[in-house]
Formats: structure tokens, sequence, C-alpha cells
């Protein structure tokens, strides 16, 4: 058999194996105004079980350049880093997709949101309360394409003092999050993340990621 019919033959192989994959942009701010990270990743979703990160966000002190392979996260509310395997914090994500069927006008205030990452260094802590919140069905444009979306909000905080938040470290988290009401995917994020309470006013980082495409 020749080599490119061995190539060819691999590479459906490997792609019967996935069954979605989307692409996302990517940008971090220190300050309101001030952009440290940008660029973007892909996610794609396998048959198996398994999620992959495809990731290349540059910035002028860090930059995430790698890819990775996990567990595709479980049905429910959760948060997780997508990471180097070498690093304890990467990229913060809520919730990659949930159940569009539901009728979210009825929805209540949920606190079920679990943490995925034991090793994080702020999010391996066990007394985070988390409340979500819908916000509403919205249109938003993203990458010249409409999407009608469902908008949920979810705020999150930690005890403050030892074994909990201490100070420079994310204590209260607010995130924006829009998912599609036909597939119920990610479209779009805003992940801010703040300092401990009574320093909760100190700006740690506001992370964005909007869908570019998906397949």
């Amino acid at each position: 058999m020749s080599k490119i019919k061995i190539l060819i033959i691999a590479s459906l192989l490997f792609y019967g194996h996935l069954y979605s994959s989307e692409k996302y942009s990517f940008i971090e701010y220190e300050l309101p105004n001030n952009i440290v990270k940008k660029g973007g990743f892909e996610l794609s979703y396998s048959e198996d079980g398994f999620l992959e990160a495809d990731v290349k966000v540059l910035g002028d002190q860090h930059s995430y350049v790698f890819k990775s392979v996990r567990n595709i996260p479980p049905s429910g509310f959760n948060i997780f880093d997508l990471k180097d395997q070498r690093q304890v914090m990467g990229i913060s994500l809520f919730t990659l997709s949930i159940d569009p069927s539901i009728d979210y006008k009825s929805f209540k205030q949920s606190s079920a949101v679990e943490t995925l990452d034991r090793n994080h260094p702020f999010f391996l802590d066990q007394s985070w309360n988390f409340y979500v919140n819908f916000k509403g069905y919205e249109q938003i444009t993203l990458s010249g394409k409409e999407f009608n979306a469902i908008h949920l909000y979810t705020h999150g905080e930690r005890p403050t003092g030892p074994s909990h938040c201490m100070y420079g470290g994310i204590g209260v988290i607010n995130i924006d999050s829009w998912y599609s009401k036909e597939t119920g995917k990610l479209l779009k994020q805003v992940f801010v993340k703040r300092n401990c309470r009574p320093y909760d006013y100190k700006f740690l980082s506001k992370e964005i990621l909007e869908l570019v495409s998906s397949q």
C-alpha cells in the first residue's frame, strides 16, 4: 500500500473520532484597558469522551501555547482551566454547554457549581459559594453572524482568611456567559476575577472569549 493511501486512511480514522470542534478568540485584560494576552484556541470533542485543546495565546510577560487532552467536563455547571500539564493555571472556563431544552424564563437561582481543578491554587478551595442567574434571551453578533442566545450570570466568592483567600489571590468572580439557544454550546464568555473581600474592588483580570467558528 502506498504512503499516500496510508496517510489518507489514518486521517479518516482520526477525524472519525472527532464529532465537533469550536474555535474561539481570546483576550485578557489585566486592568480595564490594558490587554496582556491575545490569541485564540480550538476545542475538539471526541467520541471517546475526550476534550482536545489547541491553544495559542500570546502576551508580553506570559503566554499560553500548548496542546492538551482531558475528559469532557460533566454535565451541569462547572469551572476549570485550559492549561498546559506543566502549569497549575490557564484560561478559566465556565460550563462549555447547557441544556437548551430548559425553559430558562422560569430558571431559579442555582448554587450547584463544581470546581474541576483539584490542584488549582484558588479553585481547589471547597468553600466557594456560587450563584447562577438567568439574565434573558438575547441576540448577539459574533464574527458577523447573529445568534439567539441564553444569557447567564454567575457570581462566586469564598471566605477571606488562612486556608482560604489571602490578599493578592482570587476571592470573587463574576461571569457573563452566552449559550446557543438551539444547541446549548458556549458562544461568548466574560470572566472577571477580583481580590478577596473586602478588597474585591481590586480588579485582577478580565478574560473574554468569543466563538469564531464551529463544525
